[in-house]
C-alpha cells in the first residue's frame, strides 16, 4: 500500500577468511536489551582455496517488526551475500522477539524450499535464543510453520 514504511534493518558484518571459521555476534541497538544474534562457522566449514568472505547478518529493526504486522510471529535473518555455501554446517543464532513473548513449541526456519526445525533454549525469564544449521546464506525466515506461497 502506499505511504507504507520500508522495512528498515540492522546490521551485522564480518569477514571469514579462507579455510578459517570463527564465532561472531552482537546485541542489537534497536531491539531490547539482551537480544543477541551471531553466527559460528567451523574452520573446516570454510574453503581454504576460496575468497575471503564479507559477510552481513540482517534483521528488522524492532521499530519495524511493530510497524509491519505481516513480520508478526515471524523472526528474519537475511544473511548475505545471498546463496554463500560453506562446505558444512554453520550456526545461525538469534534471540526470540522478546515483545512477543513465548515462541511457539515449534519453530521452523525456512527459505524457499528448504525447511527444518530450529532448537529454542531460554537463556532468562523472557529471552528465547533460537540456533539453526544451514550450509548457504539466504533469506531466512522462522515462525511456526512455514508460509503457504
Amino acid at each position: 500500500p502506499e505511504g507504507k514504511l520500508p522495512i528498515e534493518y540492522e546490521e551485522i558484518s564480518g569477514t571469514l577468511a579462507p579455510g578459517s571459521g570463527g564465532a561472531m555476534g552482537q546485541n542489537l541497538r534497536t531491539w531490547d536489551k539482551n537480544s543477541w544474534f551471531g553466527l559460528v562457522v567451523p574452520p573446516t566449514s570454510v574453503d581454504p582455496m576460496g575468497e575471503a568472505i564479507h559477510f552481513k547478518m540482517r534483521i528488522p529493526t524492532k521499530a519495524s517488526y511493530l510497524t509491519h504486522p505481516e513480520l508478526q510471529g515471524r523472526l528474519i535473518i537475511s544473511m548475505e551475500p545471498d546463496m554463500t555455501s560453506f562446505l558444512g554446517p554453520i550456526t545461525l543464532q538469534g534471540t526470540w522477539m522478546p515483545w512477543e513473548g513465548v515462541p511457539p513449541d515449534s519453530v521452523y526456519y525456512y527459505s524457499g524450499g528448504e525447511v527444518g526445525v530450529a532448537t529454542v533454549t531460554q537463556v532468562s525469564a523472557n529471552r528465547y535464543q533460537v540456533t539453526f544449521q544451514v550450509n548457504h546464506f539466504s533469506d531466512w525466515e522462522l515462525g511456526p510453520e512455514p508460509r503457504k506461497r
